[in-house]
């Protein structure tokens, strides 16, 4: 069964971006996946599958309906969904998945205009980033990301003095993708 889940996952996948894109589809094969990983996880088997590192799968899946669900314009829904995700983050020991988990409920609530809400979550990212290992390769993207959420809440809350403060904490790191700002 979770090769199957892998394989509607990856069907899901393939609708939700690029060329192939059909939301309908996508959320379809999704949803079945997601329906079957549920089936599953009321078993043994499952439980120790979950404590063996997958459940960050079921993040995966659960992240590509929420995005899936924000595309079409249900933020409501995708928001429910992410809050679930990051409640399943907080168990993971990697804390940049909570740092992601983050980032994504950023997306819905900017996306609903909720800049509070955008701030408190991006301080949220920048305290648990704060406190991970800097060597990390993930570091850097997590810190800018974190620092970007930030200055767009000030920026759409009419705080023009923080978000600048926080645009130009951002100009400072040095990111993987090698952002120029």
């Amino acid at each position: 069964d979770t090769s199957r889940i892998r394989i509607l996952a990856a069907i899901a996948n393939c609708y939700g971006w690029a060329e192939n894109f059909n939301s309908d589809s996508a959320l379809y094969y999704a949803q079945e996946a997601l329906q079957l990983q549920q089936k599953m996880m009321v078993s043994d088997e499952y439980r120790l599958w979950a404590k063996t590192g997958h459940s960050f799968e079921l993040m995966r899946l659960k992240e590509l309906i929420a995005s899936l669900l924000h595309s079409l314009g249900n933020y409501p829904k995708a928001l429910e969904i992410r809050f679930e995700n990051l409640k399943l983050a907080e168990k993971e020991k990697d804390k940049f998945i909570m740092v992601n988990a983050s980032d994504n409920i950023t997306a819905d609530y900017s996306a609903m205009k909720d800049y509070y809400s955008v701030l408190n979550y991006g301080k949220l990212m920048d305290s648990i980033v704060s406190r991970l290992n800097v060597a990390d390769p993930r570091f850097s993207n997590a810190q800018w990301t974190a620092k970007h959420n930030i200055s767009l809440a000030y920026y759409n809350l009419h705080l023009p003095d923080s978000a600048f403060y926080y645009a130009k904490k951002m100009t400072a790191i040095k990111t993987y993708y090698n952002y120029d700002y």
